[in-house]
């Protein structure tokens, strides 16, 4: 059916709606409806929210090496490092 209405120029639905195994048994809105791509989203806010944590998350933790701030992982109360102090 799509490539009926690329290479005749006439509507997809149009045709959908002819064939026996579509017109014959769905309504033309109902085929409508489906054929809205805002209705396949599906779990695309999720997805997209946990990669926007995931980032802000990473980001937080290479912070310090972006700014150029030192912190050693053995530094004590007094911020002096363990290793070399």
């Amino acid at each position: 059916a799509a490539m009926t209405a690329a290479d005749t120029g006439r509507s997809f639905i149009d045709i959908l709606m002819e064939l026996p195994e579509i017109g014959g048994v769905f309504s033309r809105e109902a085929v409508e409806q489906v054929l809205h791509p805002e209705n396949h989203t599906g779990m695309s806010e999720i997805i997209v929210q946990r990669v926007v944590d995931q980032t802000r998350d990473s980001m937080a933790a290479i912070k310090p090496v972006l700014s150029g701030e030192r912190h050693c992982p053995l530094s004590g109360p007094d911020g002096g490092c363990g290793a070399g102090s």
